[in-house]
Parts: structure tokens; sequence; C-alpha cells
């Protein structure tokens, strides 16, 4: 006659809903059951547990259910930390991965007073499991002998993403 959930499950993508029924379910024959879904609430990839309890007039009602969901998180790694040009203008790489069980999207931004540096990408998208992403600093010699710095921050679009945010330091050299 009746079912209800516990835990972190919902009968509504909205994650209000944790009744459904009343329904009647004629002798000999079953009926569809209503899809079930999972809403984590904590942000950080933990474990959840939960029942689907079903109520009806069965001496042996309820009937319960375990359930159990593993919330999706992404962990950005960036690699490495420091890029130093040393005297050569060029372009050199740093890798963008994600260890983690969710999608992880990101972007960068270059902090550059001296307009040296340049990025070959400022965001993109990584899948849970898929291969890094590889982002070229160019760096462009300009003016007299002087030491350049900056930086390039790479920031997940999650706020619940571990590893983030993080902070590639640029030196170079114009000689």
């Amino acid at each position: 006659s009746l079912m209800s959930l516990t835990g972190r499950f919902f009968f509504d993508a909205g994650c209000t809903q944790t009744t459904d029924g009343p329904f009647v379910v004629p002798a000999g024959t079953g009926v569809p059951v209503t899809q079930v879904y999972f809403c984590p609430n904590n942000n950080d990839g933990a474990s959840y547990t939960g029942n689907l309890n079903i109520f009806s007039n069965s001496p042996s009602s309820p009937t319960i259910l375990s359930l159990s969901g593993q919330e999706a998180f992404p962990i950005m790694g960036v690699s490495p930390l420091a890029i130093d040009f040393g005297t050569t203008p060029g372009g050199l790489d740093f890798t963008i991965s994600n260890t983690g069980t969710g999608d992880l999207t990101w972007s960068a931004a270059e902090t550059d007073p001296e307009n040296v540096f340049s990025l070959s990408s400022a965001g993109g998208t990584i899948l849970a499991g898929g291969p890094p992403v590889t982002v070229t600093v160019t760096f462009a010699a300009a003016g007299a002998p002087d030491t350049h710095t900056g930086s390039v921050e790479v920031t997940a679009g999650e706020p619940d993403a571990g590893g983030s945010p993080q902070t590639v330091n640029l030196t170079a050299e114009t000689p």
C-alpha cells in the first residue's frame, strides 16, 4: 500500500519525495516500481546506505530492501607546480589530471603583469578515469635583460572537488 525511503534516496529527481503510494497490486500480478534517485549531500565522495521499505497487508510486511550509493567526486592534480624557462623562449607543458570518481571541469587563469607568458587552453573537462590534459605555457622574451615571473591558477568548476585550486609558478629570463 505504501513505500518509503531512508538515507539519501528519493522517489523524485528533486530529492524531496520519500514516500510513494498508495497503490494496489492485484493478486498474482506485479506492479512496476517507481524509480529511486540517489541524492548525496556531503560533496565529498562519501558512501551512503538506506532502505526501501514496502508496507502492505501481507503478514510479512514490511519488506525492507537495503540500498547503497557512492557519490561521484573529482580529484584534481596539477604537475609540475613550477616551470622555469631559463633564457629559452618557447613552450613548456604542465598536466591536469582527475583521479576521482566524478567528472572534472577546470579553468586556468594566467597572472602575468608583463604579458610574456600565454596559455594554450583556459579550460575543459576531464572525465572520471580519463587521461590527463596537457596545457602549454609559452614564454615570449621581450625587452631588456630581466627576470620575469607569473603564475597560472588552475581551479575546478565543482566546488567540492579535491585538490582545487592549484598554482603553477612561472619564471623566465630575458637574456
